[in-house]
């Protein structure tokens, strides 16, 4: 990863594992079904709560799908909402609050990735859903009191 934190410079693999960390894991899939349906209630209150706001809009899950509520992805239209994707994500850090530009860059954009393969067409919806994908706070024992900070403050900025 670049120094940036968002840029992929080489391919490879970190894949050690220590002690501690393989406990956790395995108290975590103990509890698969548990951590995803509380992760996917806040997603749901997310929702509820940003829903209405102009130019926000979420990723759509198929009906004859699921999904394991890994991030909580908005998406910003910037002709639409007060802010675009850049504006709110610094806002919110100017504030305290984490988030990540998400698929982004882009990875037929990415360092690492440039001359491997052959990208086809100009992937014009994928440069977009890049540009506009901001991945908000989000974890299985997060408080409803921090959501709800998260959730007022991004409806105060954009509403």
């Amino acid at each position: 990863m670049a120094a940036d934190g968002e840029d992929m410079e080489w391919i490879g693999l970190s894949a050690r594992m220590s002690e501690l960390h393989a406990a956790v894991g395995r108290w975590a899939v103990e509890r698969t079904d548990e951590l995803v349906r509380r992760r996917r209630e806040l997603i749901a209150e997310f929702v509820r709560r940003l829903g209405g706001l102009a130019g926000v809009s979420f990723q759509r899950v198929p009906a004859h799908s699921e999904t394991s509520g890994n991030y909580m992805v908005v998406l910003l239209d910037g002709a639409r909402a007060r802010l675009d994707r850049d504006g709110l994500y610094a806002e919110l850090k100017e504030r305290g609050i984490q988030t990540k530009r998400y698929f982004y860059p882009p990875v037929h954009r990415q360092t690492a990735y440039r001359g491997v393969g052959r990208v086809s067409g100009d992937l014009r919806v994928t440069g977009e859903t890049s540009a506009r994908s901001l991945a908000l706070p989000l974890y299985t024992h997060m408080k409803l009191d921090v959501l709800e900070e998260v959730a007022r403050t991004i409806a105060e900025l954009l509403g």
